[in-house]
C-alpha cells in the first residue's frame, strides 16, 4: 500500500515494482502483517523511469540513490 513502509529503508516510502514475483511476495510482508503482490500490465509511454540497470549507470549511482533514504 502506498504511503506505508520504512521511511529510511532502501528508496523510502513508495510504490515499488519488480519483474520478479517471488521477490514481490517476499517484500510485500513483514513480521506482523501480510501483504500483497499484484501483477500489472501498463503502457510506459510518457513515463519517466530511472532504470539503474541501464549501462550508463554503475553501482555507485545505485548506492547514492539508496543512501539518500538511509539514516545512520
Amino acid at each position: 500500500m502506498y504511503g506505508y513502509g520504512k521511511r529510511h529503508n532502501d528508496y523510502g516510502i513508495g510504490f515499488y515494482c519488480t519483474e520478479n514475483l517471488e521477490m514481490a511476495m517476499e517484500w510485500g510482508v513483514n513480521a506482523r502483517q501480510d501483504g500483497y503482490a499484484n501483477i500489472y500490465d501498463f503502457d510506459m509511454d510518457g513515463l519517466t523511469v530511472l532504470n539503474l540497470n541501464d549501462e550508463k549507470y554503475c553501482i555507485l549511482h545505485w548506492l547514492s540513490i539508496l543512501l539518500e533514504n538511509r539514516e545512520f
